[in-house]
């Protein structure tokens, strides 16, 4: 405390107009030199702020130590200004050197070129009396290979002149203004320097050369070629540009929503990892460096082609792992059951325990500081909860529910990354077919460029087009019956769960004539486009949230009052499991007699599980099963064991029979072989 007063002290009396600036300078370069702290210390703009002069003023050279913060900041930036200044001439010069040591060999063939015609133009043939290949001087055809490389350079320059200019006028580029710049990136120096030959070099070399009718007719080819170059090159960008804003206006169309939705979800799981302010500013400067998070179509590349990724490292530290947020590490979540586990890390970090409860939560309390605002913290807890009616009306959530949540939006993003890839598919399909047509339609020019009759190359097209399909009709139909049933009706996605012939499958590939599915024990099976259009497919993702249907067969002995108390019963059962049936969603239906002595009983009770939650539904339905047994015991109502989803009868049992008949196909239990045909 002594010492700080001192130096405040000695602060109060140096006026700021003592501090010699050179000397600052000079100061802080040796520092750099010989410590190297000046680059820990001075290469962020947080040296500028308030108090992190006082903060590192004592890490400095006895002779800095007296002045004052502001003053030492202030030389601080002319010191780093005038580095900076030093340092965009060295990057300059820099870059032209490697742009000359790039281009070394062409630049070296220009100065030989330019070389020889200067002897011969002043040595050789002053009166450019000598001349070769069809009265051409000799030192034109000694320049022609110089200035078909000066061209070339010259459109280098041009194409990254015009290029950068674009980049300066549009800081934030459209969508459209990136595509055409990503295509003239691999055509616009091509563009350029085929059109400076036919137009420009073509031109010079005539009017010094005097061409003769031979050349001429060569003349007339090059230029043929270079006009099918450059006219090609130019309708590709077209056509690129056009397919590419196609795909992004459909996508944005159908799917921007979601696709907004999902981006703000992780982000938002992406906050809740930044603990500190260093964190959260550091996650800030990373996004905002990421020039492409503000293209829409970034953002469907990263959903639909990539898995989930969250900028975090796990450090181990005596047998225990630590998670952090990190600006170089990167985990990718591949799996529900993944996600799930970095939900539980996440919960550990951020809830706490109440006095007046032992259950773990995540209140405002804990969830506000990762956010800005309210208005933010709001936003992104309804993003990620609105789901769960419970930690809505409470606002906070308890660990099964952030799990169930966290799980639930990542498979809300693979439902989506399926959805995208399949309209990829599509998309890449219209761009094989555009492609088709655009090549035909080159032929033609091509053609009339060179001189060819147009409708003799439609003759010859028209003949091989006919010839083709006689040839392949089986197979064109079939292809063209598989495109409408996978693109057209698009019965299922990849990742859908699907059931064939009652057998449950994974989609793992969409093809134009085969799906590719996988079986429960990673067998992959392939299924023909065109028999699975006639096949009954069942997709769970088009399905709503999973019903139960149970029948069994009840004494026709059974009183209305003993079915009301079973209903009543179950819907309890409901009301106690609310968080995986709906409540009081339960229906009881008595179908016709089934045999002389018994009636077949429908249970019918609905769930919160979607179908494409299969294993969740059956792990929820089986003590449901157990407690409707356990209710129709002490109700009396004699039943036929077992009791089973959507009985299936083998065969139709003759009357005399008796309900001993009726064979399930799942296997009668233990209770069933007693001789009495209702046991309880």
């Amino acid at each position: 405390m002594e010492k700080q007063a001192g130096d405040h002290a000695v602060d109060a009396a140096v006026p700021s107009s003592v501090v010699d600036r050179e000397v600052v300078k000079l100061e802080m370069a040796k520092l750099r030199r010989d410590s190297g702290l000046l680059d820990d210390v001075f290469d962020s703009d947080d040296f500028l702020h308030d108090d992190m002069g006082d903060q590192m003023r004592w890490q400095f050279p006895t002779a800095l130590r007296s002045h004052r913060a502001a003053d030492l900041k202030s030389a601080a930036a002319e010191y780093f200004a005038d580095e900076d200044e030093a340092r965009v001439h060295v990057k300059v010069a820099t870059g032209l050197l490697a742009w000359f040591r790039k281009r070394l060999l062409p630049i070296a063939v220009m100065l030989l070129s330019l070389l020889a015609t200067l002897i011969v133009w002043f040595a050789i043939d002053p009166g450019s009396t000598i001349r070769l290949g069809n009265d051409v001087p000799i030192w034109l055809w000694t320049a022609l290979p110089g200035m078909v490389i000066l061209v070339f350079l010259v459109c280098t320059l041009i194409e990254n002149a015009f290029l950068s200019g674009v980049r300066v006028l549009f800081p934030k580029p459209t969508y459209f203004v990136v595509l055409v710049l990503a295509e003239l990136r691999s055509y616009l120096r091509l563009v350029m320097f085929t059109a400076s030959l036919d137009l420009v070099l073509i031109g010079w070399f005539n009017k010094y050369g005097g061409a003769g009718a031979s050349l001429n007719g060569v003349e007339a080819f090059i230029r043929s070629c270079l006009i099918s170059v450059y006219t090609v090159a130019i309708l590709i960008v077209i056509r690129n540009a056009l397919l590419g804003f196609l795909e992004f206006s459909v996508t944005k169309r159908n799917f921007a929503k979601e696709i907004y939705d999902v981006n703000f979800e992780v982000d938002t799981l992406q906050r809740l990892w930044c603990d500190s302010d260093a964190d959260r500013q550091d996650l800030k400067a990373m996004w905002k460096s990421d020039d492409r998070r503000r293209q829409f179509m970034y953002r469907v590349v990263t959903i639909r082609d990539h898995p989930m990724q969250l900028n975090v490292e796990s450090i181990v530290e005596e047998h225990k792992t630590t998670w952090r947020f990190s600006t170089a590490d990167v985990v990718e979540i591949q799996t529900p059951k993944e996600m799930g586990y970095i939900a539980d890390v996440m919960f550990e970090r951020l809830s706490r325990t109440y006095e007046d409860d032992d259950v773990a939560y995540i209140g405002e309390r804990e969830w506000q500081p990762y956010f800005k605002d309210l208005r933010e913290a709001k936003r992104a807890f309804i993003a990620l909860f609105h789901s769960n009616a419970a930690s809505m009306n409470r606002h906070a959530v308890t660990r099964d529910e952030f799990i169930g949540c966290l799980v639930k939006a990542f498979k809300a993003r693979m439902s989506l990354s399926s959805r995208l890839q399949a309209a990829k598919n599509v998309y890449n399909l219209v761009k094989t077919l555009a492609e088709l047509f655009f090549w035909i339609i080159m032929l033609f020019v091509i053609a009339t460029n060179f001189g060819f009759d147009v409708g003799q190359v439609v003759t010859a097209a028209s003949a091989f087009v006919i010839s083709f399909a006689f040839a392949t009709s089986l197979s064109l139909s079939r292809a063209v019956e598989s495109i409408l049933f996978v693109f057209g009706s698009q019965p299922f996605q990849v990742n859908d769960t699907i059931m064939i012939d009652g057998k449950w499958f994974v989609v793992e590939s969409i093809g134009i004539l085969e799906t590719r599915v996988r079986d429960g024990s990673n067998l992959v099976f392939r299924y023909s486009n065109k028999g699975l259009a006639d096949a009954i497919v069942a997709n769970v993702a088009m399905s709503r949230h999973a019903i139960c249907v149970m029948t069994t067969q009840i004494s026709i002995d059974t009183t209305v009052e003993q079915l009301e108390s079973l209903r009543v019963a179950i819907s309890k059962y409901t009301s106690l499991n609310a968080t995986v049936w709906k409540v009081g969603r339960v229906a009881l239906y008595q179908n016709a007699l089934s045999d002389v002595n018994g009636i077949q009983l429908e249970i019918r009770v609905e769930s919160l599980i979607e179908w494409s939650e299969r294993n969740a539904f059956r792990l929820a339905e089986f003590p449901l099963k157990s407690y409707i047994c356990q209710a129709m015991t002490r109700l009396a109502i004699m039943y036929r064991n077992p009791i089973s989803p959507s009985v299936t009868i083998a065969e139709v049992p003759s009357p005399s029979a008796g309900l001993k008949s009726m064979r399930h196909l799942a296997s009668p239990s233990p209770k069933a072989a007693r001789s009495d045909s209702y046991p309880i």
